[in-house]
């Protein structure tokens, strides 16, 4: 689910936030108010949970094996590897880079203690909300400004869009590491100490414990709305110190809800499972196509996508990614590029030599002349 709303959300920042502003009817503003209130900033911790818990239950499989760890080992330095490359070439705000490094570091606490754990959760947390309050504003450090860069996506070619990206890629990646990387490491321990203590099956036996959570994401979903009404509701700056960790509990709150309500063997659970066992397949088709439609290089259509156009094309695309997923789990594990990682990340070597043919026909010249009787036995 979370897939949709980074769908939905990257829509706006493709081209510069060239979206943000395009609202022009109350619908228009409306998505807006909708779309900055529930997805946007709240999608990638989700993502980051889920990740987490996927990459803990690896670490619970592999055991002991020693293959088994360097391929999960090896699996994590290609995300990053592919990140860099998605943060280059098509999006400047990729989330695959942080989540190789993240998960490595997270690998490593492997062994570490809850209570380890629990207080680097709430260090990251703190750490991350202070990044917000504090302005912090990295953009000096890029070569090409706002105006320059954005010019690009509209009208450059694709190679004028890679040199800004190399050479603003210090100072995107340095503005993430302050203000989204706290947060999603945050997430990532969260889903490690899920799977430790598998709370998704157990936390339906506590409903004290699971109805604390759910008030948690009900209040934080309170304080979003309010900061995001055009007028105070109550202190501006007790709100603004409320808002980060108010959009944290609210991804806890329907994370929670969901794991524990949904039927595993639903017609919806079935239908985003197919998109989950996909999502890196998923995740890169959406920046080839997006980008395609949005860059000057492509269709140049970025400044003729209103929100509302946007919130269309989103659900119609994502239904069109579902049905993809589906045809193609019919006759395959995995997606195509899992598919990659995993072959890249196995301990057997990607492209094998065929073995050689042996002929198991004895050799007339090498052997002496049987009897019968012998040849027979």
């Amino acid at each position: 689910m979370a897939m949709f709303g980074v769908l939905f959300v990257n829509l706006m920042v493709f081209t510069g936030d060239a979206g943000a502003g395009f609202a022009v009817t109350r619908l228009d503003r409306g998505v807006n108010f909708v779309r900055d209130t529930a997805l946007n900033g709240k999608c990638y911790p989700i993502l980051a949970m889920v990740f987490g818990y996927s990459q803990a239950l690896q670490m619970h499989l592999a055991g002991t094996v020693r293959q088994r760890r360097r391929a999960l080992t090896k699996r994590l330095i290609a995300l990053a590897a592919l990140g860099l490359l998605h943060g280059v070439l098509l999006y400047r705000f990729d989330i695959l880079f942080a989540y190789g490094v993240l998960g490595y570091l997270a690998y490593c606490l492997r062994n570490r203690s809850t209570r380890f754990l629990s207080v680097l959760f709430g260090a990251m947390v703190v750490c991350g909300s202070w990044a917000l309050l504090t302005p912090i504003d990295t953009r000096g450090l890029a070569r090409y400004g706002t105006t320059v860069a954005v010019e690009r996506y509209r009208s450059g070619t694709l190679t004028q869009l890679v040199e800004v990206h190399v050479h603003n890629y210090f100072a995107n990646i340095t503005g993430e590491m302050f203000l989204q990387w706290p947060f999603a490491f945050a997430a990532i321990l969260i889903g490690l100490l899920a799977e430790r203590y598998d709370l998704i099956r157990t936390i339906r036996f506590y409903p004290r414990i699971l109805r604390a959570v759910q008030i948690v994401g009900a209040l934080s979903v309170v304080v979003i709305i309010a900061s995001s009404l055009p007028f105070d509701l109550i202190n501006p700056d007790l709100l603004g110190k409320l808002t980060p960790a108010s959009s944290f509990g609210f991804d806890l709150g329907i994370v929670t809800l969901f794991a524990t309500r949904m039927r595993v063997n639903s017609f919806v659970a079935r239908g985003f499972a197919y998109v989950g066992r996909m999502s890196l397949t998923v995740y890169l088709t959406q920046s080839v196509v997006c980008t395609t439609i949005l860059y000057g290089y492509g269709f140049g259509l970025a400044y003729r996508f209103s929100p509302t156009v946007q919130a269309v094309f989103s659900v119609g695309f994502f239904a069109l990614q579902a049905l993809g997923c589906r045809w193609w789990l019919r006759s395959h594990r995995r997606g195509p590029v899992e598919l990659l990682m995993r072959k890249f990340a196995s301990p057997e070597p990607l492209f094998k030599r065929p073995s050689p043919t042996l002929n198991l026909q004895p050799d007339r010249n090498l052997q002496p002349e049987l009897s019968g009787a012998q040849a027979e036995h």
